[in-house]
């Protein structure tokens, strides 16, 4: 036989090859119906962006502003190093760090300063991924 001869069975090679179990094969019927998701309101969101804006956030951080004018005093600060063309994922970690600082000077809370960290590590891992 040609080169292909050794790889060729006989009936009795064959037959110490195990079985293999047939694919399973499945019915229309055994597949389960989802249940339809009930339709939410459109806008509902809407309603609780008016809670968050007019309720807790806006009694626990205040004026918001007056925080927006020191997020911006930042950001400026940031970008007057920076050409806004050359703006990157890494600028957007680190800036919206400065935005969790400018929170946080209005209102000591922990979350903001778990979140300035959660972006700085953020930034952190792409320098590791260059």
């Amino acid at each position: 036989m040609g080169e292909l001869g050794e790889f060729i069975m006989d009936e009795e090679e064959m037959k110490t090859i195990p079985a293999q179990k047939p694919a399973p094969v499945y019915k229309k019927e055994d597949k389960k119906e989802e249940p339809v998701p009930k339709k939410k309101q459109r806008g509902s969101i809407l309603l609780k962006a008016l809670d968050t804006i007019n309720g807790e956030r806006q009694d626990y951080y205040g004026n918001p502003e007056d925080s927006f004018d020191l997020i911006s005093d930042y950001w400026k600060a940031y970008l007057s190093r920076k050409k806004i063309s050359e703006l990157n994922s890494h600028d957007v970690c680190l800036m919206m760090t400065l935005f969790k600082i400018a929170r946080e000077q209005y209102q000591k809370k922990k979350d903001n300063i778990v979140d300035a960290v959660g972006y700085l590590g953020i930034a952190g891992d792409m320098h590791e991924e260059k």
